[in-house]
């Protein structure tokens, strides 16, 4: 047993021995390595996995809810902004198209369970305040639209009333003044006595339609300075100086009843009327859309 143990002791320092034990620790030390590889790769790998699936997605979605509410938030402005039917329409499909990707980066954002989601829950009361500002913002701003095609229509109206207004009491005052001094109302009838034509009475008809026609003038202009307006509290004023000359008008258009002018001309006087008393008229609709656009 004793010479047996010898020749193993003697043996290590034979070359053999000595490969054999260096081939032997360098296995060692590279299963060594091979687990310490391994066990810190796992640990990466977790690592990884953790911020890809949880930080990356969270920086992504709270990275898209601030770009996509800075377009939200420059939406007022740009609908406002709008000049055109067509640009509203546009602009409103980029506000519907941000609000789609907002809601889905924020419902990301939700999900996470990392999240701050008392930060995220005032992110969404945020959020919903601005869409249903949005929203009324957008309703009235459609409005608008419809307001001005119906106002422009009512210009055109108001241009073609005067027009006819003129036709009709221009003549008639001319005509007036002529049977005044004449006494002849019309080239196929003979002149009447003087004391049948320059009397009170035909003085009076003559003063009639002469106020009728400053006061024609009067209200078109009031319409017309309506267009004019940068303020809703300045239309009140015009309403009120309109009412003042229909009433006017009213009442000496009615000391000709039975006259053929008073037949001729009720009918546009009434669209006169109506260009300017009432909520569709043109007081009533330009004062909407001034305190729209004051609302804007």
């Amino acid at each position: 047993m004793v010479e047996r143990l010898k020749q193993i002791l003697d043996s290590r320092f034979r070359i053999s021995t000595q490969l054999y034990l260096a081939v032997g620790g360098a296995v060692v030390l590279t299963l060594a390595a091979s687990l310490v590889g391994w066990f810190s790769f796992d640990r990466v790998g977790t690592a990884q996995s953790r911020v890809n699936e949880g930080s990356v997605p969270e920086l992504a979605a709270a990275f898209g809810v601030a770009q996509y509410s800075g377009v939200l938030v420059a939406a007022a402005p740009n609908l406002t902004a709008a000049t055109t039917p067509e640009r509203f329409d546009e602009v409103v499909r980029e506000i519907d198209s941000a609000y789609a990707s907002f809601e889905e980066q924020l419902a990301t954002l939700e999900a996470q369970e990392d999240t701050d989601q008392q930060r995220v829950a005032r992110i969404r009361s945020d959020s919903d305040t601005l869409i249903s500002n949005i929203k009324e913002l957008r309703s009235e701003t459609s409005g608008v639209f419809d307001l001005r095609t119906r106002l422009e229509g009512l210009q055109e109206e108001l241009t073609q009333v005067r027009f006819d207004l003129d036709d009709l009491l221009a003549p008639a005052i001319d005509d007036q003044l002529f049977f005044l001094f004449t006494g002849i109302r019309s080239v196929d009838e003979p002149a009447s006595a003087r004391d049948d034509y320059f009397t009170e009475s035909e003085l009076a008809r003559y003063r009639r339609l002469s106020e009728l026609q400053g006061d024609v003038n009067i209200a078109t202009e009031l319409l017309a300075n309506a267009f004019t307006l940068s303020d809703a509290s300045l239309v009140e004023p015009l309403r009120e100086r309109f009412e003042a000359a229909r009433n006017r008008i009213e009442r000496n258009l009615g000391t000709l009843v039975g006259t053929d002018f008073h037949t001729e001309a009720s009918p546009t006087f009434d669209r006169l009327f109506a260009l300017g008393v009432g909520e569709e008229s043109v007081f009533g609709l330009f004062e909407r859309d001034l305190r729209i656009q004051a609302r804007q």
